[in-house]
């Protein structure tokens, strides 16, 4: 079973299962800035009668995105990876596509396997420096 997490988005975390040919996504939205992706991901497989020690691939944005987002998702594949033997592929740029299942084929098309994710922030950190009193 692959299991895909886009969490470089702003406005939206992108969820998909592959399961042979079945394909299920769905994207949430993110009202809240706190939104923790391994619950995230955890609810979305137990909607679909999964846990996460029944995916063998987990495919993740690398970026560019939103650091929180970006950050959280490597952490989770790099865990995973490592405490369950997960696969790791990563998809690296914009992922295309119109509906939730379009882009978790284009994830699955554009994918590459890696041993770590490192993520890709497409800029460098702006960080205001403080004012001098």
């Amino acid at each position: 079973m692959i299991l895909a997490i886009d969490a470089s988005e702003r406005d939206r975390m992108l969820f998909g299962l592959v399961d042979g040919k079945k394909i299920t996504a769905t994207c949430v939205p993110l009202a809240d800035s706190s939104f923790d992706v391994l619950d995230g991901a955890v609810q979305f497989l137990q909607r679909h009668r999964s846990t996460l020690s029944s995916v063998r691939t987990l495919i993740v944005v690398q970026g560019p995105g939103r650091f929180s987002g970006l950050r959280l998702t490597s952490v989770l594949a790099n865990t995973l990876h490592w405490s369950e033997g997960t696969t790791i592929m990563t998809v690296r740029g914009g992922v295309r596509g119109e509906t939730a299942k379009e882009r978790i084929v284009y994830m699955q098309e554009h994918a590459f396997s890696t041993k770590s994710v490192k993520p890709f922030y497409g800029k460098p950190p702006s960080i205001t420096k403080p004012r001098k009193s």
